[in-house]
């Protein structure tokens, strides 16, 4: 029985692991730095705005039924159907042709 006995390093082998590593290395500090952006810098954020809107609408329907109350946007975007609960929101949809 022949024990596995693995090949000798040579120096491209040593230089392609350690470009590895240092390419790992700046792709979790990317990340890091791009989270930590995305949760503490306002800039970053894709729902900068908002709530302050959300806010403006609830003030400004506050007497008005549910059902009365609408906003028209031009592209569907969840996030603002997350703020708003009481309005309806309505998509205006361009027809191509």
């Amino acid at each position: 029985m022949h024990g596995y006995k693995e090949p000798p390093q040579t120096a491209s082998s040593r230089r392609l692991a350690w470009a590895g590593a240092l390419l790992l290395i700046l792709l979790v500090l990317g990340a890091v730095t791009s989270l930590g952006r995305y949760y503490t810098d306002p800039t970053y954020s894709k729902t900068r705005g908002w709530r302050e809107l959300a806010r403006v609408m609830q003030v400004a329907a506050a007497g008005a039924l549910p059902e009365k109350t609408r906003l028209i946007q031009n592209y569907p975007d969840p996030v603002l159907w997350y703020y708003t609960v009481r309005q309806r929101i309505c998509v205006a949809a361009r027809r191509n042709g």
